[in-house]
């Protein structure tokens, strides 16, 4: 602090009102410089301690954006699998749709060729009902020939017949 020099003080009272209100200026000033520092302590623990915990989030900052980059990575892996079985999906796609169009083909080939079994199983039935009845007739003629006759040929019996 500077030092005023004053004149010669006039009377006794002024001259220690002058040294009353330095002192008073004195005391003040230590006062503040004396809460200054003690309010900038403060704020230095505060700062210190805001520090601390800045350091603090940002190793939890540090730990969260290497975790984000793991599951980025998963991500774009998951991705790319999920292209690949779409693409294996839409080939699959197609190959169903042409086996679909087999799969009709063989079904209308399959109709076809079951009507033909059904055409070929109703003429079976009635070859088999000619059969049976050529083979009653066959049964008859056996049975209508007298005894004597069975060992002739077929020419000897139309000569004999008529």
């Amino acid at each position: 602090m500077q030092s005023r020099v004053y004149s010669r003080p006039r009377d006794t009272t002024t001259c220690s009102r002058l040294v009353a209100f330095e002192e008073l200026q004195l005391i003040s000033l230590r006062q503040t410089r004396e809460e200054g520092f003690e309010k900038g302590e403060e704020w230095l623990e505060r700062g210190e301690e805001g520090l601390e915990k800045g350091e603090e989030w940002l190793e939890r900052g540090e730990e969260w954006l290497e975790r984000g980059e793991e599951w980025l990575e998963r991500g774009e892996e998951w991705l790319e699998r999920g292209e690949d079985w779409l693409e294996r999906g839409e080939e699959w796609l197609e190959k169903g749709e042409e086996w679909l169009e087999i799969g009709e083909e063989w079904l209308e080939r399959g109709e076809e060729w079951l009507e033909r079994g059904e055409e070929w199983l109703e003429r079976g039935e009635e070859w088999l009902e000619r059969g049976e009845e050529w083979l009653e007739k066959g049964v008859e003629g056996e049975r209508s020939w007298s005894p004597g006759w069975s060992s002739c040929s077929p020419c000897e019996l139309t000569s004999k017949c008529d």
